[in-house]
């Protein structure tokens, strides 16, 4: 499962590789339901595809959150995560509200 994921650069700094290394512990923890609902936010299917594209920001404070780009199979995250924890909750969050699954030119 993991396999898919990879990172758009092979050069990522300490704080990208702690954030990538906290989203490979979050999609390992998630039961069938939740990584099928993880799978729709991030590529607007329910199927494992054969890879998603992680790319990193540097958004913080309330304009920090998950960011899907389904057309490219791209998740968007903040690299400015310092544990699992934050990470966990900001995803549980954005899984949890259905306005996350619309999409959206904006």
């Amino acid at each position: 499962m993991l396999a898919v994921l990879t990172p758009d650069d092979d050069n990522l700094r300490q704080d990208q590789q702690n954030v990538l290394y906290f989203l490979q512990h979050y999609m390992r923890q998630l039961d069938q339901d939740e990584l099928t609902r993880f799978l729709q936010f991030v590529t607007g299917a329910s199927v494992m595809p054969d890879r998603f594209v992680v790319t990193f920001n540097a958004l913080s404070g309330e304009l920090r959150h998950p960011i899907a780009h389904k057309c490219s199979n791209t998740l968007e995250l903040s690299c400015t995560h310092t544990c699992y924890q934050e990470l966990k909750r900001e995803l549980n969050l954005v899984l949890q509200k259905p306005l996350s699954f619309l999409m959206s030119m904006f």
